[in-house]
């Protein structure tokens, strides 16, 4: 079994995700039923991101994710799906050591009966770190005040769970869940209807009228009544958040509405300067905020992320030195509870030209600019020659590009004309 080759990012697509959707932000109409059903199958311990196969083929190639539960010769439990290894396995570990409890990226061969071989393996955390949140739906079947019965899916109820609404066996229930071992303790359960025969819609839109048993929001009109949840303050023109559960003469009951202010909301771009866990489901990341005027200094903030923030992780993962945009909501100065983080890895450049001050006066002291490119010089690590005193003279950049078009200056040397 090989333990050494580095993986070809040409062909292996490194991709992890964290699921952790909010019950909003997402404007769509779906059916319940259909939700349960895509939802439970994105938590599915069976490979994900499969690659069709062709008529005639025996295998196709597929990408799976999950707990190791079990290491054996020649065969490894990931999840609830055994994973075959032979000598052509390719075995990462330079995040952490495969080792039961570790958080594993299996890429292989699955055949139509459902075995899977192993091309490539990825620890992409070790056993003593959180691993990431899982999210599945499905029927309540079974309940007490310590566990819950998922469809086939037994999780753990403990009094930090954060429970909304009212769950009954039967309802049709939604769960973020951390893995522990061989169990799942949840984080976070909705219930997403009472009855999952009942459609439930999720949109959102404009308030256009208010009244006691009813508001219209663009050109839906929604029922309200003593059951219905409202967050945040009503007014015409303000944009709502709907939850609604579609009744027998087809009108929309509200189960929950949440009011939004866009002008309460906060965007920033930002490099990711420090991720802290502080507690099971939530994080404090740390960043350096670059304004969106061009030349003015970026400055520090504090971005607060819990079970609830959707953090994008299609491109890069959750990690120091990304880019990452952020929507949320302002805590206090320079502070924000985000609701939605996408990341971005920077691209390392190498840039070579004279460099000289940025176009505004007085001349900022921490940019330059190379070739007409804004270059952020106070991310000169210590040590190297003062790139101010090098303004004027021909360099040569090393650093990364930002997803804002700055070049993150990391060492700047003199260089020949």
């Amino acid at each position: 079994m090989n333990t050494d080759t580095q993986p070809n990012s040409n062909n292996i697509p490194l991709r992890r995700q964290r699921r952790a959707p909010g019950l909003f932000r997402r404007a769509r109409v779906l059916l319940t039923t259909l939700l349960a059903t895509m939802i439970a199958a994105a938590a599915c311990p069976w490979p994900i991101n499969a690659v069709q196969r062709n008529p005639g083929q025996d295998t196709a190639t597929t990408r799976t994710e999950g707990v190791l539960q079990a290491k054996g010769p020649g065969k490894w439990q990931v999840g609830k799906l055994e994973v075959l290894l032979d000598d052509t396995s390719v075995v990462m570990q330079t995040r952490g050591k495969a080792e039961p409890g570790a958080w594993v990226i299996v890429w292989g061969q699955q055949s139509r009966a459902g075995e899977m071989r192993a091309d490539y393996i990825q620890v992409d955390r070790p056993a003593n770190l959180t691993s990431p949140t899982i999210q599945l739906s499905g029927v309540l079947s079974k309940q007490t005040s310590t566990m819950w019965m998922v469809e086939d899916t037994l999780i753990e109820i403990t009094p930090d769970t954060v429970i909304s609404g009212q769950p009954i066996v039967g309802a049709l229930v939604w769960v973020v869940a951390l893995q522990q071992g061989n169990a799942l303790r949840a984080l976070a359960a909705e219930v997403l209807a009472p009855d999952p025969d009942i459609p439930t819609f999720e949109f959102e839109g404009t308030i256009t009228s208010l009244a006691d048993e009813s508001w219209r929001v663009d050109d839906h009109e929604v029922l309200i009544d003593q059951h219905t949840e409202r967050i945040g303050e009503p007014s015409i023109g303000k944009i709502a958040e709907v939850q609604a559960g579609q009744l027998a003469d087809g009108r929309l009951l509200a189960r929950t509405i949440r009011v939004v202010d866009p002008a309460d909301e906060a965007s920033l771009n930002a490099m990711v300067a420090d991720i802290i866990t502080e507690t099971g489901n939530t994080e404090r990341w740390e960043v350096i905020v670059f304004p969106k005027s061009p030349w003015s200094d970026p400055t520090l903030a504090t971005l607060h992320v819990g079970f609830n923030t959707y953090v994008d992780e299609s491109r890069t993962t959750a990690q120091t030195g990304v880019w990452a945009e952020m929507r949320g909501a302002p805590l206090g100065t320079d502070e924000y509870q985000a609701d939605v983080i996408r990341l971005e890895q920077p691209v390392p450049v190498i840039v070579t030209g004279e460099i000289l001050p940025p176009p505004t006066a007085p001349a900022p002291s921490g940019w330059g600019q190379i070739n007409g490119q804004p270059v952020w010089l106070g991310s000169v690590e210590p040590g190297m020659a003062s790139a101010q005193a090098l303004l004027g003279g021909n360099v040569a950049v090393t650093g990364v590009r930002l997803g804002n078009g700055v070049i993150w200056a990391k060492q700047v040397r003199s260089a020949k004309p």
